[in-house]
């Protein structure tokens, strides 16, 4: 556990698992851990209270390719392999409840309404998508409140509204398609398409007061729709280069990957143009692959739904983070390598940023500058008392995880994760 204050991570409980652990989640209340065992297709879950109590959910013969927690903590789904069912898993008694057919594993079919109180579920049967909804309490033992079809040819994704009164759904790459249907009574809400006879959309993303929804595409536009036409209300484009001066442009410092790969610091003013322009380095996607790395592959809001973060994958160093009432970018992050990925803190608008490095770079908006940059260094690991000092933290940063209260940023490698605790009342080093 990192604490401010402390040289090194306070090691808590040291827990030894059946067999290799494939994934690791916190229970809501952070009293409880899940340990995830595809390979046994098992899923074991401790408690950091009492070293005595722990519990072992198998899936058998039929295999696992997911769990997870629901919100109250005291529940644990996992999705068995070929998605043949769901099982609820009660940690408080022994009733089991079983969902049939779900179609996707991941979260992206899975998923809980923003309060914890729904669960919807994408199925497919006979060529059909359609929409379950079912009651996530123990009390009504998980019955089905809703079964509504939709109309997409091969839907991808579903995502809740925060207001509980919508879920978006996201057709396949095919082609560009968004539904929004009522979770109570099926009915349709709404429809957008933006284009046609091309790759369509790729993500969902809903404010957090559920007014609007962003949607990113295979084409490098973030469409930003409203919660009451479901029209655009902004079109965030992602331009292959903006003006060197802009003050919204943030370049961060550190070591480039290689010649190749590293991001083209070009300032190049052409004929006739008022000023010099930053081109980006740019990736060109491969035709000839199924789905091809281009477009808006990941978005985010903040906690305050302020700002809007984006990444194209044609540019593969620049984050874009994007006022909607503005309706323009305020920062344009660019970076010496591949940004591997984003993160929001929890509590306020600051964005960590791993791209590649043994550390994490902060975005926070400052009265000042508009955007400033600091780095985000682990802490030392903890030292064992009978051995010796452990190696500096030297590994790339491939994914993040924030502490609930924000204070503390965990750092995730390939095979290890270090911490890096975050002061707000310090400005730290500026990049």
């Amino acid at each position: 556990v990192p604490r401010p204050g402390q040289a090194a991570p306070e090691v808590l409980r040291r827990i030894t698992a059946l067999d290799d652990v494939e994934a690791l989640e916190w229970s809501s209340d952070s009293r409880l851990l899940l340990c995830v065992q595809l390979k046994r297709a098992t899923a074991e879950v401790f408690s950091l209270e009492d070293e005595a109590w722990s519990c072992r959910l198998n899936e058998g013969v039929a295999g696992m390719v997911h769990a997870a927690f629901a919100p109250d903590a005291r529940h644990v789904l996992t999705v068995a392999d070929f998605q043949l069912h769901i099982t609820v898993w009660s940690l408080a008694d022994q009733p089991q409840r079983c969902i049939e057919a779900p179609k996707l594993a991941s979260a992206a079919g899975v998923t809980f309404s923003a309060d914890g109180q729904f669960l919807a579920v994408l199925h497919r049967r006979e060529c059909k998508d359609s929409v379950a909804v079912y009651s996530a309490s123990a009390q009504s033992n998980w019955q089905q409140l809703a079964h509504f079809g939709v109309a997409s040819r091969d839907a991808e994704e579903i995502a809740w509204s925060p207001r509980n009164d919508a879920i978006a759904v996201r057709d396949s790459s095919i082609e560009y398609l968004v539904l929004l249907y009522s979770p109570g009574t099926g009915n349709l809400l709404g429809r957008y398409s933006a284009y046609e006879n091309a790759l369509g959309a790729r993500c969902l993303a809903w404010d957090p007061t559920g007014d609007f929804l962003a949607v990113g595409s295979f084409d490098p536009v973030v469409r930003v729709l409203n919660s009451v036409s479901w029209r655009p209300v902004a079109e965030c484009v992602h331009d292959a280069a903006v003006p060197a001066a802009a003050p919204f442009l943030v370049l961060a410092d550190g070591p480039t990957e290689d010649a190749e790969n590293a991001a083209t610091p070009a300032n190049e003013a052409a004929a006739g143009a008022a000023a010099p322009q930053r081109r980006f380095r740019l990736v060109k996607p491969d035709a000839r692959r199924e789905r091809p790395r281009a477009g808006v592959p990941s978005l985010a809001w903040s906690v305050d739904g302020a700002y809007l973060a984006s990444r194209d994958e044609e540019k593969p160093c620049v984050v874009w983070i994007w006022s909607p009432a503005q309706l323009a970018p305020v920062a344009v992050l660019e970076f010496p390598a591949k940004v591997a990925t984003f993160k929001w803190h929890p509590a306020r608008p600051a964005l960590a940023v791993a791209w590649g490095q043994p550390f994490a770079d902060l975005w926070e908006p400052t009265a000042k500058t508009q955007s400033a940059l600091r780095r985000l260094a682990p802490l030392p690991a903890s030292v064992p008392a009978d051995g010796p000092d452990p190696p500096a933290w030297a590994e790339p940063v491939l994914g993040l995880r924030w502490a609930d209260d924000g204070t503390a940023l965990a750092l995730l490698g390939r095979a290890q994760a270090a911490f890096a605790l975050v002061d707000p009342s310090c400005a730290g080093p500026t990049v």
